[in-house]
């Protein structure tokens, strides 16, 4: 206000002194011309002024305007002081599971070690019972859910990896330092999940988190079976078959243990044919740890007489034994995979493998990509050797990047609609398929994107379809081989 006042006595003072300069002048032309230009200045001084006047009513804030501010700043103050409680709280836990860890280094036993895993089964059925639940709860519920899901996860995940490892009790500090950068990891995540007001997306989370229990909880079963050769109770054989490595192993193979995990796109970037997302079962299986080579092919051939790809064209883009080969079509991997006594993945088993373990995540490492995890976007030009970028958590080389790959599955738009829930398959039975696939003609599915794709073909959700007789600069696949007979697979369960 003291600022408007000031303002009107300049324009006071400006006037009076225009009033005086014109009782002041004659009649002279030279004097009306002045007089004129007087008169001006003071018209262009007072328009100013007004529109000083104006700027200043628009920056005054008036008090209603003060005071919600206020309220909104003492809002935001209070809610930083509850996030520094809440951070000095998991701080303190973390040191207190910390202690424990340290304790259990110096005097837990095997046998202690084990009842805390049994103990850590039932704590994991009081969980499915709160998460069947989880539509009732409110926000802070759901997060304190969370919350309590990630310290048991990782308590679970120590003792499965103490267990696995034939445990030794000096490890365990080590274990502990892992564990305790997990759970960092882990609370970044909470943390995140505390900014999204959206309670669809934390039951997706928490239905995650349930994933990953009913997982450890299998594992768990396994090492307990492999860890007490002698029981009074016989394990059935349909039980043992697929959870448990067959002591012969494949060569240059990974064992893919059965499990669930979220088939789909979860964040909902993709094509249609990406959703729903939905839970599956997948029964264990082997798959090659990297694409199929050029070294490979070509003893194949040697040893079959198989036709011959050209080599030279292939060259240009595999320029080694050690690189995937490429331009190969659906029928001339069906062939190899044969030869091999073994077959092309299912989609499913496919997206299983790529996944790694992770659940809903962009890539087989989480959600970010650059061209240290891949070979994309034609950076290097044509492929790389296989096994040159780092494995996902399964082992496995290149799921995504350097060459497409094939999969057995007929290609359908709409397959993701259907009621499946167990070991999923797309076009027929698989056991017709590979004995009559030489007249196979209908579009079928490749996955993984490849050195020349962008980063949205790298998603392991991301789809694409070929007709089976094309072949391109792009082209690979990989094998795998079940377990199980096929026909005693629940397949479209």
């Amino acid at each position: 206000m003291k600022i408007k006042s000031l303002i009107w006595q300049i324009s006071s003072v400006l006037m009076l002194l225009g009033l005086t300069t014109i009782i002041g002048c004659n009649d002279s032309s030279e004097e009306d011309g002045q007089l004129d230009d007087l008169l001006e200045l003071i018209n262009f001084q007072q328009n100013q002024i007004a529109g000083l006047n104006m700027r200043l009513s628009l920056l005054e804030p008036t008090e209603k305007e003060i005071l919600n501010q206020l309220g909104i700043l003492e809002t935001k103050f209070s809610s930083l002081e509850k996030l520094q409680n809440n951070m000095q709280n998991q701080n303190k836990e973390i040191g207190n599971l910390s202690d424990r860890i340290n304790e259990l280094a110096e005097n837990t036993t095997l046998d202690e070690l084990i009842d805390a895993v049994l103990e850590q089964r039932a704590q994991t059925g009081k969980l499915e019972s709160r998460i069947e639940n989880i539509e009732n709860n409110t926000l802070n519920a759901l997060l304190n859910t969370i919350t309590i899901q990630t310290q048991k996860l990782n308590d679970v995940e120590n003792l499965i990896a103490q267990l696995s490892k034939k445990p030794d009790i000096s490890n365990l500090v080590e274990t502990a330092n892992q564990q305790t950068k997990e759970i960092n990891n882990l609370q970044n995540q909470i943390r995140e999940l505390k900014n999204i007001a959206d309670t669809n997306k934390l039951a997706d989370a928490i239905e995650e988190q349930g994933l990953i229990l009913t997982n450890l909880e299998a594992r768990i079963q396994t090492i307990e079976r492999g860890s007490n050769p002698v029981t009074t109770t016989p394990i059935k054989e349909k039980e043992e078959i697929g959870e448990i490595e067959p002591s012969v192993k494949e060569k240059d193979m990974v064992f893919i243990r059965s499990g669930l995990f979220k088939m789909g796109d979860s964040f909902k970037e993709g094509d249609p044919d990406e959703q729903p997302t939905k839970t599956i079962h997948i029964e264990a299986f082997y798959m090659d740890k990297h694409e199929v080579t050029v070294g490979e092919y070509k003893a194949f051939i040697e040893k079959t007489g198989n036709d011959e790809l050209d080599w030279e064209k292939i060259k240009k883009y595999s320029p080694t034994d050690n690189h995937p080969v490429v331009y190969v079509t659906w029928h001339d991997a069906m062939n190899y995979a044969l030869w091999a006594e073994k077959r092309l993945p299912t989609e499913a088993e496919w997206e299983y493998s790529a996944r790694g373990g992770l659940i809903s995540k962009r890539y087989p490492w989480g959600d970010d990509i650059s061209i240290i995890n891949a070979n994309y976007e034609g950076k290097v030009k044509r492929t790389s050797q296989v096994g040159s970028y780092a494995p996902n958590g399964y082992g496995l080389y290149d799921m995504v990047g350097n060459a497409s790959e094939w999969c057995l599955d007929e290609y359908n738009e709409t397959f993701y609609t259907t009621d499946f829930t167990k070991n999923p398959f797309s076009g027929g039975r698989i056991k017709q398929i590979t004995s009559n696939f030489e007249g196979i003609q209908s579009f079928r599915v490749i996955r993984g994107g490849s050195w020349s794709g962008n980063k949205d073909d790298l998603r392991v959700a991301n789809r694409n379809s070929r007709p089976p007789k094309d072949e391109a600069r792009i082209f690979g696949f990989r094998c795998v081989k079940s377990i199980k007979p096929l026909d005693l697979i629940n397949w479209n369960g």
